[in-house]
């Protein structure tokens, strides 16, 4: 192992493991209330804002629609909506 090389880039690598976690935080909370705002969950926007991110919108929306026509066709939930009902 060449520890130097590590030892050379440890204060940016703490710098941007800070900074990271920091960005972390704000875009928890920028989620947290866009969802608020929006009546929906946080689960909802942070995948949304990740798929248009990474370029995989048109993936995931294809997947949305996918899971959207399960659950609205298997016995299993309806007969879920059933019981809780």
């Amino acid at each position: 192992m060449r520890i130097e090389e590590i030892a050379k880039r440890e204060g940016e690598l703490i710098l941007l493991c800070t900074e990271a976690k920091e960005a972390s935080k704000a875009f928890a909370e920028a989620v947290q209330f866009a969802a608020m705002k929006a009546d929906t969950t946080p689960a909802v926007v942070r995948r949304y804002i990740a798929a248009l991110a990474s370029d995989k919108a048109n993936e995931v929306g294809k997947e949305t629609e996918q899971l959207v026509i399960l659950f609205a066709s298997m016995p299993t939930l309806s007969a879920t909506r059933q019981v809780a009902a």
